[in-house]
């Protein structure tokens, strides 16, 4: 009876992964966060390749060339453990790359505004993704730029919260992505810098492909395989009991 019941177990354990990939959700992980670009097309600088926006009409700065587009640097990530996450890097102007900032979000597992589908992106995949509410988010001014005295506190606008998952960048449902609307505020008392002007708040957004980086985050086996394992040991140490 004893290892009729192993056998049971290590069965169930076989089938639970089938059972669970019909509800797959993100999973943990370290992401590379880079440009969404709106051509698809190489190199990234290209006209639409952008990781941060804001309203033409409430930039985060004026003056020279400055652009209301803004193209991550190599170092961002999305780091996600399964109940919080953080996404985290640089952004440099598209029109002025001497407007640069660095970025921390830090975001809780969990949303009351659920999924939003802009530019056509739910194609059900939305059951999938993984919704957040932003906890913090503030931008300062990498340090010899002339963004290097600008700070900006940023909280989550209430149509979009954080989301992460295929479609989630609000652009491409093909793509494995990370979007969500913010509000700013400028936190310090600097106006002016040589011929570029900040603005005290505005909105935007950040719309950015996320890529699994595999030299950081490993694959762990699933909780079923761990199952069929201890089943199987079970069986053998039965057998030499038998025996």
């Amino acid at each position: 009876m004893k290892i009729r019941s192993i056998l049971v177990a290590a069965a169930l354990a076989v089938t639970l992964p089938f059972t669970a990939s019909a509800a797959t959700t993100f999973a943990p992980g370290t992401y590379d966060a880079t440009d969404y670009d709106a051509n698809r097309a190489t190199p990234e600088f290209v006209l639409g390749s952008r990781s941060l926006w804001t309203s033409p009409n409430a930039m985060f700065v004026t003056g020279g060339s400055a652009t209301h587009y803004w193209t991550v640097g190599p170092t961002s990530q999305f780091v996600f453990d399964g109940t919080s996450a953080t996404l985290s890097g640089q952004v440099f102007n598209r029109g002025e790359p001497t407007l640069a900032f660095d970025f921390l979000l830090t975001m809780s597992l969990g949303s009351s505004v659920g999924a939003y589908c802009g530019g056509g992106t739910c194609n059900g995949q939305e059951v999938d993704w993984a919704l957040f509410t932003l906890d913090s988010g503030i931008m300062t001014g990498l340090t010899g730029t002339e963004t290097a005295n600008i700070s900006y506190n940023l909280t989550q606008r209430s149509s979009h919260g954080p989301q992460a998952g295929f479609g989630a960048n609000d652009k491409d449902a093909t793509e494995l992505g990370f979007s969500m609307w913010y509000d700013f505020t400028r936190t310090d008392s600097t106006v002016t810098t040589g011929p570029f002007t900040f603005a005290s708040s505005g909105y935007g957004d950040f719309n950015m492909d996320l890529a699994l980086d595999p030299s950081i985050t490993g694959v762990p086996l699933p909780a079923a395989g761990w199952l069929m394992i201890a089943a199987f040991g079970g069986l053998a140490a039965a057998k030499r009991r038998k025996s």
